[in-house]
């Protein structure tokens, strides 16, 4: 993401300044029109001639189709109004994130569109707060604030605005993120509705750590209302200062969080900060601190990835046998949970620091065991990934291509799409060549879906 934002200032030309003209004067903008910036007419219908060509996949056995091709079809034959354009915006995410910036333009061209029909105006302020957090993702800034300034709804506003700081921050423009912040804390403050203010403070205040201005960070946080938002953000804020070298401030801020799960959290970063330093012995305490609150934590789900948090910072400190032993918990406690809705969760989570903690054999073996079919197919992905980063290219291959073969039985074509999203970002990220095999699997799951 951040490569991309480096290269931002090759969008700002007289073609980008041309499509903010279109947005912030054509109130009702049809696609066509959104789009031709890009040149003639001939130009304009590129997204539309590439969508006509996917609809054909599933008869054309030699149709050239890829993973990011599939999920740009199954994100077409979502019928939902709402989810639609958010489901765009992530594919074109997804496709810029590849270097395929014009067909992401494409895309989210034709997202904002569609957003723009949504009757219902709070649902319509939430879709397009996600495409302008998506023209953002991908350093489109100017785009981002024209579709900002035609959303009334203050928390759909402030979120695009702490999305866009964010990316600053990411790019190390952290005065530009500061003057963004600035912005995104006057509308928050606006907020009638209690937890919605409380959600945008926090993560206001939390990019203002981040951005570098920890003093207003912890002055905002302080008086958050909620007190879990406000028990996240000083969470933040306490590890930035230990970052920054201020390891006394960072504990004396732990201790002011109320939530325990935050508070646990807190001091396993703050541990991870300090063993990198010569403060191996604080680190460690920290760290035990840590895992004894983490057996206080009621809600089963924050237990594990509490403890598996803790197992990957006691593996970086070399404290192997501790380490295992603490990831063991953690996969332990998370097979203790009963919903079928949080479980897949958790143990995604728990996946993924497997992965961190570089133990990607049994990383595999524990996404192998998630039953829900879009979480395994997803964390498979990310396991493919580290194998391919590891020179095992075949292996990695074989990997994706089951998680491929998955994400046939996803029913819902908005879940489907985003786990080929996924998916087609690490066959790309991995390096890995979209093969026969590959190419078979994707046929299937679009004549699967149609029948």
């Amino acid at each position: 993401m951040s490569n991309l934002l480096v290269s931002k200032n090759k969008y700002r030309s007289k073609k980008m300044r041309k499509l903010l003209l279109y947005i912030t004067v054509v109130s009702s903008l049809g696609t066509i029109l959104f789009l031709s910036y890009l040149a003639p007419q001939a130009e304009a219908n590129k997204f539309f001639t590439e969508s006509n060509s996917l609809l054909k996949l599933a008869q054309n056995a030699d149709a050239d189709i890829t993973p990011f091709s599939c999920a740009l079809y199954m994100a077409e034959k979502i019928k939902d109004a709402y989810y639609k354009p958010w489901m765009l915006t992530e594919v074109a995410v997804k496709y810029a994130q590849a270097k395929l910036e014009e067909k992401a333009l494409l895309i989210l061209a034709s997202a904002y569109q569609q957003a723009k029909e949504i009757k219902d105006n709070h649902y319509q302020a939430d879709a397009l707060s996600e495409v302008a957090k998506g023209y953002t993702k991908i350093g489109q800034y100017d785009q981002a604030f024209a579709i900002i300034e035609t959303i009334d709804d203050a928390y759909f506003k402030a979120n695009v605005l702490i999305q866009m700081a964010e990316e600053y921050v990411q790019a190390e423009c952290k005065e530009k993120a500061l003057s963004i912040l600035s912005q995104a804390y006057g509308i928050a403050e606006t907020i009638k509705s209690f937890y919605p203010r409380s959600r945008v403070l926090a993560e206001v205040a939390v990019k203002y750590a981040r951005a570098g201005d920890t003093s207003k960070a912890f002055k905002i946080a302080e008086v958050i209302e909620d007190v879990s938002s406000r028990s996240y953000a000083l969470a933040e804020i306490a590890v930035k200062y230990a970052e920054i070298g201020e390891e006394k401030q960072a504990l004396k801020i732990t201790k002011t969080i109320d939530e325990v799960f935050h508070k646990a959290r807190a001091l396993t970063k703050i541990a991870a900060v300090l063993s990198q330093g010569e403060k191996k012995k604080e680190a460690q305490e920290a760290l035990s601190y840590a895992h004894r609150l983490s057996k206080k934590i009621k809600d089963i789900s924050e237990a594990s990835q509490v403890l598996a948090e803790i197992g990957v910072v006691y593996r970086k400190m070399g404290e192997e046998a501790k380490a295992s032993q603490v990831l063991s918990e953690a996969l332990k406690v998370v097979k203790t949970i009963r919903s079928a809705y949080a479980k897949p969760s958790a143990l995604a989570k728990v996946v993924l620091k497997y992965i961190e903690a570089g133990l990607y054999k049994e990383a595999l073996e524990i996404a192998e065991t998630i039953e829900d079919v879009y979480y395994r197919p997803r964390m498979l992905a990310e396991v493919a990934l580290e194998y391919a980063r590891d020179g095992e290219k075949a292996k990695a291959s074989l990997i994706l291509s089951e998680a491929l073969d998955i994400t046939k039985k996803i029913p819902s074509a908005f879940y489907k799409a985003w786990a080929l999203a996924e998916i087609a970002a690490k066959y790309t990220e991995a390096k890995v060549e979209v093969d026969g095999r590959t190419r078979k699997i994707l046929h299937e799951i679009i004549r699967e879906f149609n029948h």
